[in-house]
């Protein structure tokens, strides 16, 4: 596997990914470091749900007007439609999987929080 950028249409901002991504017609795979500090703008997705893994470190996500602190081994499904975003407020790198089902590189929509 490699590390991928994927451009976007103008209206569209996808939050810069630093790990390992594989896409199929249907699915979505991959992980994201959180360096300490580091955020992920809120947005939401018309058509897909996402699944959430923390591999190791400890993140902030939010979901909706709830904060969950996930640690290793914790795992959260998005639904469509929630507006989300992830901080990493420790000292330490964070690592997370994700899968998005169906998933669309077209369908993040930023949100103003």
């Amino acid at each position: 596997m490699e590390i991928v950028s994927v451009e976007l249409e103008e209206d569209v901002i996808l939050p810069p990914v630093t790990g390992v991504r594989a896409d199929s017609d249907d699915l979505a795979i991959g992980t994201q470091e959180f360096a300490p500090g580091q955020t992920m703008q809120h947005h939401y997705h018309r058509t897909y749900r996402e699944v959430v893994v923390v591999q190791s470190g400890r993140i902030t996500l939010e979901i909706d007007d709830q904060a969950l602190v996930l640690g290793p081994g914790d795992k959260c499904v998005i639904a469509i439609g929630s507006v989300h975003g992830v901080r990493n407020d420790t000292d330490e790198p964070a690592v997370l999987t994700y899968l998005k089902v169906p998933f669309d590189p077209y369908d993040t929509i930023p949100v103003e929080r």
